[in-house]
């Protein structure tokens, strides 16, 4: 018997498991595929995230900020000197947090899909396909289709709360990267390349990801396929198809995303649900490794109070809600009125890309918020602190 288990080894999942072995605990970590696997992701992890969790991850692109083109094809790059974050292979980024808590004495068990186990509505560990391992305290990390909330009564399952994503990784020599792209992560705007969402071209190691994302709904209204808008992106697009020419496809990959009200509660008797699986993902830049992260470290911490005091009660548990919310829950509260605001529209998206590159002010600003370094809370405050900054944006 465990002390904990988690169903899902990514970075939310990895992070818990580090947290209660590092204190002590047995904790055992169910993942549904091999621990080694490449996950559909553009593979941007903000410097924040580095600092505030010590990685040290020496493969990976540094990358200095953040390239944006308009529908019209305005551009603006908010860089700085200083490293923005890195560019990486998930598969290589996923592995090395889940070595982290393997070395802190966490146990995984790879190709192990496993659900809720439960005697008379009453949660007592999980069950795979061969064995039942019953445990007090159970972390769910198992994505945006997260089963567990599903079995568990606790998915919201509203379509308007998800996205899709679509990407290919695609070979180009590192000459050519540095040439035509450099250490910055890319962004395209345009509803003509992909409706209410954006295109990225992210640089790696002698690898490009070239993706593009949008809401589920509205990929449904339009009946558009992300996969051929995709390949007309990157035949057609004035600036990008001359940065990827010669380049050619690995693999392509394709995922959803889940967003906050995904599921009707984060906790409850016996169990924490964390990461994708919980929504903890950005309406505004659909980036969500920062926050798995932070969901997973806070499951961990408060799985191990609950060990201590032998409580596991929805009362008790209630704290993990708090917690998340004290450190990121303005984002996952202000994410989607940001999106409205500035990305959803051709109009607004111009707008917001003409604004930067005139307003140094904004630009800075701007900066901060794609490096996640404020919270969204934190920006718009400074933007309603300024209103003749908010006249400009609109006109």
């Amino acid at each position: 018997m465990s002390d904990a288990v988690i169903i899902g080894a990514g970075p939310a999942g990895a992070t818990a498991a580090q947290v209660l072995a590092e204190r002590g605990y047995h904790v055992t970590v169910f993942e549904k595929g091999p621990l080694k696997r490449e996950k559909p992701c553009g593979g941007g992890i903000p410097e924040v995230a580095l600092k505030e969790f010590s990685i040290t991850l020496e493969k990976g692109r540094s990358v200095y900020g953040v390239f944006l083109c308009s529908p019209q094809n305005r551009t603006a790059a908010l860089t700085q000197e200083e490293r923005a974050g890195i560019s990486v292979m998930r598969s290589e980024f996923d592995y090395y947090l889940i070595e982290r808590a393997q070395k802190a004495g966490a146990e995984f068990k790879e190709n192990a899909p496993a659900e809720p186990q439960l005697e008379n509505g009453k949660l007592k560990g999980v069950k795979t396909r061969e064995e039942c391992f019953e445990s007090q305290m159970v972390i769910a990390c198992d994505g945006a289709f997260s089963n567990f909330a599903r079995k568990m009564g606790v998915h919201a399952g509203s379509r308007k709360r998800q996205a899709v994503a679509f990407q290919y990784q695609m070979a180009l020599s590192n000459q050519l990267i540095e040439e035509r792209i450099g250490n910055v992560l890319e962004l395209y705007f345009g509803n003509q390349w992909v409706p209410m969402g954006y295109t990225w071209i992210f640089p790696k190691d002698g690898i490009v990801t070239v993706g593009n994302a949008s809401w589920r709904a509205a990929l449904e209204r339009k009946k558009v396929s992300l996969k051929s808008m995709l390949n007309t992106f990157i035949e057609k697009h004035p600036l990008a198809s001359k940065k990827l020419e010669g380049a050619h496809i690995l693999y392509s990959q394709s995922h959803i995303l889940s967003f906050p009200g995904t599921v009707k509660s984060v906790y409850g008797d016996h169990f924490l649900i964390a990461g994708d699986a919980g929504g903890f993902t950005s309406c505004a830049t659909g980036g969500g490794v920062y926050y798995a992260l932070v969901s997973g470290k806070t499951a961990g911490e408060v799985a191990a109070e609950a060990l201590e005091k032998n409580d596991f009660s929805r009362k008790f548990l209630k704290k993990y809600k708090k917690r998340v919310d004290k450190k990121i829950g303005a984002d996952m509260k202000w994410g989607s009125l940001l999106r409205t605001l500035m990305l959803n529209k051709d109009a607004d998206q111009e707008k917001f890309i003409q604004a930067v590159r005139k307003d140094n002010w904004l630009r800075e600003l701007s900066i901060l918020l794609l490096k996640e370094e404020i919270r969204y809370d934190q920006f718009l405050i400074k933007l309603m602190s300024h209103p003749h900054k908010i006249l400009r944006f609109i006109l």
